[in-house]
């Protein structure tokens, strides 16, 4: 039996275990399935001079992204997309697993219901610093876009 002290104990590791999400400043860029709502962990949210939210991201660290979704059918597969624009140049993120299966989604995802999508990351130290950009963040099915998101950010050192 745990006591109440142990009770305490688990429960203060567990609340600062968990990140800190936020909701972030997202433009819906032509998703397919009905996007709810986009919040981030690691993200000091600043105001841009043009009232736009932008998300600062510490280098060497390892934001997370949450979409909260609802499907419009149901669909077998989802992969990941995250492309960085850069002037007027798109630069592909890479990643080692792109299965959005595998963050927080079972799939298949069936039509009307909510899921939870949520998968960080890894800011390497070459990415480019002090530099507004846009982020295109997909979760594609077979037959294109399922959700599509952009936000500004900008990594720090």
């Amino acid at each position: 039996m745990w006591n109440s002290v142990q009770l305490l104990a688990f429960f203060i590791l567990a609340v600062a275990a968990s990140p800190d999400f936020q909701k972030i400043g997202f433009k819906d860029c032509k998703s397919k399935f009905k996007v709810l709502d986009v919040q981030a962990s690691g993200c000091n949210l600043k105001d841009t001079p043009s009232g736009r939210k932008l998300c600062e991201f510490k280098e060497g660290t390892t934001p997370r992204i949450r979409i909260k979704f609802i499907p419009d059918e149901t669909v077998s597969s989802l992969k990941t997309q995250i492309k960085a624009k850069i002037g007027q140049t798109f630069l592909e993120f890479p990643m080692a697993d792109a299965d959005a299966c595998q963050y927080g989604v079972t799939c298949p995802v069936e039509e009307g219901k909510e899921y939870l999508y949520e998968k960080g990351i890894e800011i390497i130290h070459n990415y480019p610093k002090d530099e507004t950009v846009q982020v295109n963040w997909m979760v594609n099915k077979d037959s294109g876009k399922a959700v599509c998101i952009i936000f500004l950010a900008r990594i720090v050192a």
